[in-house]
């Protein structure tokens, strides 16, 4: 399997079936009350998760004014309605038989890329 585009408008559940490690990219993801989560049998479970609306990704342009500035593009940009401090991640590897969730996605496009690259 060479790499693989995810994208759609509701949650979203990856599983690694490649037989070798994935690095799975988020470029885009929004929503309310997000919960990530990536899961094996053998070293448990990560999860992050933020309230409120939420909106993140690897690379997101942004539209600022500050001192005149203008506007800037801003690396793994975090915009959220909530005051609440919290992070998530843009890129998660995950091996051979783990899972990937996402819950509260309203929109996100990801890419899974083979440990090989292709």
């Amino acid at each position: 399997m060479a790499s693989q585009v995810l994208s759609g408008n509701s949650n979203v559940t990856y599983t690694n079936s490649t037989g070798q490690n994935v690095r799975l990219v988020i470029n885009y993801m929004s929503g309310t009350n997000i919960s990530l989560s990536w899961t094996s049998a053998s070293t448990g479970t990560g999860t992050a998760s933020f309230t409120g609306a939420v909106t993140f990704g690897r690379s997101l342009a942004t539209s600022s004014f500050i001192s005149g500035t203008g506007s800037y593009n801003s690396q793994n940009m975090f915009s959220s309605s909530s005051s609440n401090n919290g992070s998530l991640p843009t890129e998660i590897m995950i091996a051979t038989g783990q899972t990937f969730s996402a819950t509260g996605v309203t929109s996100y496009n990801m890419i899974a890329i083979k440990e090989d690259g292709s």
